[in-house]
């Protein structure tokens, strides 16, 4: 750990501190006593909130630094340490065990959390954003191209062209975030901590939080530990819970907020403490500041208490009371909104009609509270509420809605379709949404949930319990909108995500509701621990498909390292041109501040405009780089380079659980180029048609395929190059490969400028000419290549193919020899066929171990020229074995010897210095010995082949000649 990471740091104890004395302050004020699981977790909750708005203050302005940040908390923890610390209760054993439990399931989500670094969907963009903060120290971030608010070159930003999960303000020359910046400012923190490993296990420990206001919340509405201890144990071990808290999304930022809030109602209402139950309020509506749909959560709590104000006739609950606390959590919601519309006026523009109908919403039923209403109209509405004809009718009517929901509606034809203005198209599978949330939760718990839920509401009813009034009221505002209708892309575990903040938690409580009444009835003397135990286990059976591909896989492995090695070799002030797909460029660009230029491959004014850029900038002087999914230049150059990853995500499917895996290859290469084409005259060879080549036009080609490090793409009917030749010599001669053809071969033309070099027939298994070059004037701006070929469709020729494309050859280019490219300086070889040596006299190269070895036949020769700036000084001969029967080794350098060895044995090293060699023409190496014939020694060996000696490796090493 650096001191900046460890100065940041200070952060974590600060913000416990503070909130700690937060929490003390106002129990010495108004009176509410905590259990220390309860105060340890608040503290965070409270701390965090206190200090946010220096964390978003410092960021609007340009001067977040993560370790001043941190700096301020180690202060706060000096300060307020020993007034925060007094007045703990003591822990009891289980809470001890809830801690412990809470400390695992941090480690277990922060091992395995998701490497949320590529753009696209919503984790990038606050992982990206995060990442951002931290490093730029601002809120705001510039233009991917610096001249991009120009308006002719403003065009290039339409239709997310430029990138994903950011608004362009051009009238302040910058950009900012789509979402509200609340989780991706606390994930800069964390950033500052612990670099990308911070953002990715942030929300793993948010999640460990919340499992203890999770039990605290069930402990105090329920009134029983065991029923709160599985009731937890639910909420903590769902598969949506587990993957949400494994990504960058600010749902478990919002989930803290509403269960922190929602415990501190409980407490308020089970107590008579309304200033709790203020707080409670406050917090609780918070969570706007990170979700838009947060909103709900003071429209509920202001439902809530209009009511509890309106049909009770106890002063502790009625009149301004309730209305206050009503209004200042509409207040809350309102700031939030303000918040929303100030830092993502983009994103909060879209959903205006319904962010107003939620404030207003909220609005009115807090005023509804101030309205005075004689005791005799509050007694008829409680005794209408109490009568068991309402209660029973309510009560059939949810539960006649819940079997509706699960087994009829999702048999109902026509299925909803999505709205045109969500740019998302096909069945929405809203009809599904309770049999979807069952592979989660389990048929049994929604069951128990949907009963615990009727249960709830009765006994708020009938007994007057104000906290299930508030607890249900609220739960169902986001229930009865999302269960009806996500509004979100149908793909799972995706989809769950709407379900994570509160609507889970509200199964799993309700669900701990329903078990609390089966033990108080059957099982009163029930032990906890098996109780818990019982009912852990058949929770994790019956949900063990959803949790199989989620509980010990860590999605999208290595992703962090891969965009940094990347932004590592782009320098800072270059200007890098790309075609790659949003989610690495625009973690490249958000992530790691490099300035990017992007046009769409298929607008030809996007070309014309990112040819003009570039001309500019090369006239300039700046550094370009392009960044694509192939290399713009022969590898073998060193002006391309590529980088790699096998990435692992979970398959999205429309029917939970999500159980497969899938697998891709990212490649991604950067082309180093301050000219326009991907070739040099100082080349020793020009490749043409595996890949695009910068600055080579083409026609007539499929996509783009590779297998490993071999890139290739079939041809059609007529394929062409157009290849610059400017101040480009003679070529030393032309190849052409290709790798494949159709299944009875392919019948080909090949024509340079016009000519025709080669008409024939490739066979299946692909072939590699030279063409004649003599014929051709090279003396021209341009090389014109063409290839002609008849054409097949696999799926025409193959029983199980899909593949209906008419294809010609499988290309593996032409080559273009300008220089002698086989020249040598330090090498290594021997063990099997190396390109620029000739060689004779050995066997096929055998494996023994992981080694790799061959044998002579008793006279092998390697021919070899070396580069003229080379001077070889040492030849290091590995051998392990030899003829058993031993003789004399020799070892000749151009005819002189200069190793001669008697009855040498195996597994032996010989050296001789190199005194003289030949520096324009070819030297020779031959070693030789008495060959043996195996099966004449063993009459149980079935080798017949003449052998000499078995070399694992010979090493020629040198320096720089002296001329």
């Amino acid at each position: 750990m650096t001191l900046l990471q460890l100065a940041s740091l200070g952060y974590i104890p600060g913000t416990f501190v503070l909130g700690n004395a937060a929490i003390r302050l106002f129990q010495d004020r108004y009176t509410i006593e905590l259990r220390f699981i309860e105060r340890f977790a608040l503290s965070f909750l409270i701390g965090g909130c206190a200090l946010f708005p220096i964390l978003f203050v410092s960021a609007w302005f340009g001067a977040f630094h993560s370790a001043i940040n941190g700096a301020l908390g180690w202060i706060l923890l000096i300060a307020l340490s020993r007034y925060s610390f007094r007045g703990y209760q003591s822990p009891s054993t289980g809470q001890y065990i809830l801690l412990l439990s809470a400390l695992g399931i941090f480690f277990w989500n922060a091992t395995y959390s998701t490497e949320s670094i590529f753009s696209g969907r919503d984790q990038g963009v606050y992982s990206n954003g995060a990442a951002h903060i931290a490093q730029e120290h601002q809120l705001f971030d510039d233009p991917p191209y610096h001249n991009l608010y120009d308006s002719r070159y403003f065009t290039l930003t339409r239709g997310g062209v430029q990138g994903g999960g950011y608004f362009f303000k051009r009238s302040a020359g910058h950009l900012y975030l789509q979402f509200p910046p609340t989780t991706a400012i606390h994930m800069a923190q964390a950033f500052g901590i612990a670099g990308y490993p911070g953002i990715f296990g942030f929300n793993a420990l948010l999640g460990s939080l919340s499992l203890i206001l999770f039990y605290s919340l069930a402990r105090r509405a329920i009134g029983d530990a065991r029923p709160a201890a599985l009731a937890a144990a639910f909420f903590t071990l769902n598969a949506a819970q587990i993957w949400n808290l494994r990504i960058t999304l600010s749902e478990p930022l919002a989930q803290l907020l509403l269960l922190g809030g929602l415990f501190l109602m409980v407490l308020g209402a089970r107590n008579s403490n309304r200033y709790a139950l203020l707080l409670g309020a406050v917090l609780t509506s918070a969570n706007a500041f990170v979700r838009i749909d947060g909103l709900l959560a003071s429209t509920g709590i202001c439902a809530a208490l209009a009511f509890l104000s309106i049909s009770s006739t106890e002063k502790r609950v009625r009149g301004p009371s309730m209305a206050l606390i009503a209004s200042a959590s509409a207040a809350t919601a309102l700031l939030a909104t303000l918040f929303g519309f100030l830092t993502s006026p983009g994103y909060y523009n879209d959903f205006y009609p319904k962010i107003v109908a939620m404030i207003l919403a909220a609005t009115l039923l807090a005023i509804l509270g101030y309205v005075p209403l004689p005791n005799i109209f509050r007694q008829r509405i409680q005794t209408a509420l109490k009568s068991k004809h309402f209660v029973f009718s309510l009560l059939s009517a949810i539960t006649l809605a819940s079997l509706y929901a699960y087994f009829i509606r999702p048999n109902i034809e026509p299925f909803a379709e999505f709205p045109a203005s969500k740019h998302l198209t096909g069945r929405d599978y809203r009809e599904l949404t309770l049999v979807h949330l069952s592979a989660y939760l389990s048929l049994p718990i929604l069951v128990l949930a949907v009963a615990g839920f009727c249960l709830s509401l009765k006994d708020s009813l009938q007994q007057r319990s104000s906290h299930w009034t508030i607890l249900a009221i609220v739960w169902a505002t986001f229930a009865l909108l999302y269960i009806y209708a996500p509004h979100i892309s149908p793909d799972h575990p995706w989809r769950i995500r709407r379900y994570t903040p509160i609507i889970i938690p509200g199964f799993c409580l309700f669900a701990g509701v329903s078990i609390n009444w089966i033990i108080n009835r059957y099982t009163p003397r029930a032990s906890p621990f098996a109780t818990s135990l019982i009912g852990i286990s058949i929770f994790i059976g019956l949900t063990f498909a959803a949790l199989r591909p989620i509980v010990f896989e860590k999605f999208h492995r290595g992703g962090a390292a891969f965009i940094q090695s990347i932004a590592k070799n782009i320098p800072q002030d270059a200007l890098v041109v790309t075609d790659l797909e949003k989610p690495i460029f625009g973690a490249l660009f958000l992530a790691e501040g490099r300035q990017f230029v992007r046009g769409h491959p298929d607008n030809p004014n996007h070309k014309k405009l990112i040819a003009e850029i570039l001309e500019k900038e090369i006239a300039a002087g700046r550094q370009i780089v392009f960044a694509t999914s192939t290399p713009l230049a022969d590898p073998q150059t060193g002006r391309s380079r590529g980088f790699h990853l096998v990435d692992r995500n979970i398959v999205g499917v429309h029917h939970p659980p999500a159980t497969n895996i899938s697998r891709r290859d990212l490649s991604v290469y950067l082309t180093y180029a301050n000219q326009p084409l991907g070739y040099a005259p100082e080349d020793e060879r020009i490749l043409i048609g595996a890949h695009p080549i910068l600055g080579v036009s083409e026609t007539g080609l499929h996509n783009q395929e590779h297998s490993g490090e071999t890139f290739f793409r079939w041809t059609s009917g007529d394929t062409r190059f157009s290849v610059p030749w400017t101040n480009l010599s003679l070529p030393r001669s032309l190849s052409f490969t290709a790798i494949s053809a159709a299944p009875n071969g392919t019948t080909t033309t090949i024509r340079v400028n016009g000519v025709t070099l080669f008409e024939g027939k490739f066979p299946r298994e692909g072939s590699t000419i030279e063409l004649p070059i003599d014929q051709i004037s090279w003396n021209v701006d341009k090389i014109e290549l063409q290839i002609l070929c008849e054409t097949w469709s696999p799926a025409k020729s193959y029983e199980n193919s899909n593949d209906v494309r008419e294809l010609g050859l499988q290309l593996g280019g032409f080559i273009f020899k300008m220089k002698r490219d086989d020249l040598l300086r330090d090498v290594s070889f021997g063990d099997r066929p190396l390109y620029g040596i000739q060689e004779s006299g050995l066997h096929d190269t055998e494996t023994i171990g992981e080694n790799a070895v061959r044998w002579t036949n008793g006279a092998a020769t390697f021919a070899m020229d070396f580069d003229p700036t080379y001077q070889p000084t040492q030849i290091k001969i590995n051998l392990l074995s030899v003829n058993p029967e031993g003789g004399t080794l020799t070892v000749l350098w151009n005819g002189a010897p200069i190793i001669q060895s008697e009855s040498i044995e195996g597994n032996v090293v010989l050296t001789a210095p190199v005194d003289s060699w030949n520096r324009n023409s070819r030297n020779i190496l031959e070693i030789k010995n008495q060959p043996f014939v195996p099966s004449e020694h063993n009459s149980e060996s079935q080798d017949h082949r003449q052998l000499g000696v078995m070399v694992d490796s010979i090493q020629i090493t040198g320096n720089t000649a002296t001329q």
